[in-house]
Parts: C-alpha cells; sequence; structure tokens
C-alpha cells in the first residue's frame, strides 16, 4: 500500500464536520478516497445533504497537516489500519450503517472469526459474574478454540472476559475509546500486552484523542456491530452495557443476558432484557451454542445427497459450504464464500426452493 494511498484513508477518516455516514455517502458517491479528494469544490457542493462547511474543511491545509501527523504516527509505532472498502475490514461491522470507514489496530487479528461474541457488563462486577464469565467463557473454548471474545478492555465485566479468554487460549480484541498512543486504563497494560500473540487493539480513534465519556459511548457501536452475539453479564438499568445491547438489537444481532437475583441493582439491567424480549436467558455456554447454533460438536459428517438440479457456481459453493460444516451463519457463508451479500441471498433463496437447505432462525442455515 502506497503512502499516498494510505493518506488519503487517513484523510477520509479525519474529514472535519463529517462523521462516518456521511464520509461513507461521499465516498459511495466518488467511488474512492483518492477521487473525492481530487474532485473539484464546485463539484462536491453539489452533492446533496453535505453542508458547505464540510467541503470547505477538505481543502484547508490544517487538515491535511493533521491527516500527515497521523500517518507518520502509524508509521513509526508499526500501527495496522483497514478501511472499509477492503476485504479484510469486518464485515459484520459493515453491515451496521453508522460503522467507522477505517480502524487502527495493533496485534494479530482476524476481523472475520468464524464466531465472535462480545461480553459487556458493569465496572463494579460480583463474584456471581466472575464466576458466569469463566463459566462461559471456559464452555466456548472447549466447544470451538477459534471463537473470539470482544469487549472494551474497562474495569470489571470488560477486563474479566478479556483475561479468561486468554487462560482459556481463545482470541481477544479489546475495542477502544481513545488513539493508540495510550492505553486506558493503564493498570490493565499487562492483560493487553498477553492479548496481541492472539487478538490485540482497536480503535476508531486518532492519536493524542483521550478517552473521555462520549467516545466510550460511541465506541460501544463498534463492540455490537463486529460481533455475532452480545451477552451482557451484569449491568444496572443505565450505563454502557445496556448502550451496547441496545445497539446490538438496532443491528438486528443476537443479545443474550445471564439472569440475576430480582431486587440486585446490577442484575436489574439484564432482568430488563431478557423481560423486554430483547435478549434471551444465557445461564451456560451450552445455552449461548444453542440459540446460535453453533452447537456442532460431533455433528459434523459427510453428507451423500444427489442433486436432481443443475447448481449455479455460487449455489454449488454455498452448497458444498453447507455439507462441510452442517450449518453456518449468513455472515459465515459470506465470508467462507467471498461472494457479495446480494450473491450469497439468491443462491441461498434458490437452494432452500430447491429443499437442498432450510433456514433456522437467527439467519443460520443447514442442510435439508
Amino acid at each position: 500500500m502506497s503512502e499516498e494511498y494510505l493518506l488519503n484513508q487517513i484523510a477520509a477518516s479525519m474529514i472535519p464536520g463529517a462523521g462516518s455516514v456521511m464520509v461513507r455517502k461521499l465516498i459511495g458517491i466518488t467511488g474512492s478516497p483518492e477521487a473525492l479528494f481530487s474532485e473539484s469544490k464546485k463539484n462536491l457542493f453539489k452533492i446533496p445533504q453535505i453542508p458547505r462547511h464540510v467541503v470547505d474543511n477538505i481543502y484547508k491545509k490544517e487538515f491535511w497537516n493533521n491527516a500527515e501527523s497521523e500517518l507518520e504516527f502509524i508509521k513509526a509505532e508499526d500501527i495496522n489500519t483497514t478501511f472499509f472498502q477492503e476485504k479484510d475490514f469486518p464485515v459484520r461491522l459493515n453491515e451496521c450503517y453508522d460503522s467507522p470507514v477505517l480502524l487502527y489496530h495493533k496485534g494479530n487479528i482476524d476481523f472475520n472469526k468464524r464466531k465472535i461474541v462480545s461480553i459487556v457488563g458493569t465496572r463494579k462486577s460480583s463474584h456471581y459474574g466472575s464466576g458466569m464469565i469463566e463459566k462461559i467463557v471456559k464452555g466456548l473454548a472447549e466447544s470451538d478454540p477459534d471463537t473470539c471474545i470482544v469487549s472494551g478492555l474497562a474495569y470489571g465485566i470488560d477486563i474479566m472476559a478479556h483475561k479468561a479468554a486468554v487462560r482459556h487460549n481463545l482470541d481477544s480484541l479489546a475495542v477502544l475509546a481513545h488513539g493508540l498512543d495510550d492505553l486506558y486504563p493503564p493498570k490493565h497494560k499487562d492483560t493487553a500486552v498477553k492479548m496481541m500473540e492472539h487478538g490485540g487493539l482497536v480503535t476508531e480513534y486518532t492519536k493524542s484523542t483521550i478517552p473521555e465519556s462520549h467516545n466510550f459511548v460511541k465506541r460501544n457501536r463498534i463492540v455490537a456491530g463486529i460481533s455475532d452475539v452480545t451477552l451482557v453479564i451484569e449491568s444496572g438499568l443505565k450505563g454502557g452495557a445496556m448502550i451496547t445491547a441496545n445497539l446490538a438489537f438496532s443491528y438486528n444481532r443476537e443479545v443474550m443476558a445471564v439472569p440475576g437475583n430480582v431486587g440486585n441493582y446490577y442484575s436489574a439491567g439484564c432482568n430488563y432484557l431478557i423481560k423486554t424480549q430483547k435478549a434471551s436467558v444465557i445461564e451456560s455456554a451450552d445455552d449461548l451454542l444453542k440459540l446460535m447454533n453453533w452447537d456442532l460438536k460431533n455433528k459434523k459428517k459427510t453428507v451423500q445427497k444427489s442433486l436432481f438440479v443443475q447448481l449455479k457456481p455460487d449455489e454449488e459453493k454455498i452448497y458444498n459450504l453447507l455439507r462441510e460444516y452442517q450449518t453456518m451463519s449468513l455472515n459465515d457463508i459470506k465470508i467462507l464464500s467471498e461472494l457479495m451479500i446480494s450473491q450469497v441471498s439468491m443462491a441461498l433463496l434458490n437452494l432452500e426452493m430447491e429443499g437442498l437447505i432450510k433456514s433456522l432462525p437467527g439467519n443460520m442455515f443447514t442442510i435439508a
């Protein structure tokens, strides 16, 4: 990747006054960051719903100085980037309308693992909460060591989830609310270092961004959007965990919660999510696996089925994947087939109409 190519990506993500939704619109119209910044101001002014001050900001020297400074920083610190138009950008996250356009990350990260579970909760966790984390993460590790645990590296449930993942040799990804020139809270540096070999740190924020409260709220959309399921373990009725759960629900992702004692302050949020049917009840890893149709242990087998129809190449590719894995999510099929979502959806529809596969709850599919 050339420096100019990367500089344009960084600059696109930093346009003053333009959030990720607006930047995606600009690039969707122009085609790429390079095309965006090569376009004349006159033509950019013609784009509907793009404020004039945003277009003006693109041509300010200070803006480009900041982008160049960020480029020099990530080169010096050996930080990786992933742009939303690139193949290795998180597929799940790209499905969210307000997803970041650029991610900065360190470590050994595969954003498109076959199973990603976000675990969130209170910063004032109890022995009950820590015990449930250990029980569930251990169960997930035993079922499928390819599972990745995502959280926010904060005190309480977050750091316990990361530590449990490290302890049981699962990949773990921390989504930060600040730039990669710092680490908050500093107390969790040892765990962050251990995560680098199997997972790592990711953020949308540039250097010198301090961990202000609104940044934590904003980063929660990444925690919710990057995973297949968000699991809440101990939470009050308000707070970051509830924001993340509601974001996951709005993204049409699975939300699950560990129930707690009625009247307990840090069980109120979980119980409310369950009571309002925004979350399924989880008491163990087996519950999560069954609800996600991930309980595939001892289920992989060779399927012999005569095809009485002529399959198209896309359909044959997807059918062969399902023969191998038996049950897969829509996200998994898209990732492993390397097809566009529109191609996957059409192929799945045709296969189901032919009686070769069947759909299951939670955007899952299996051999008929």
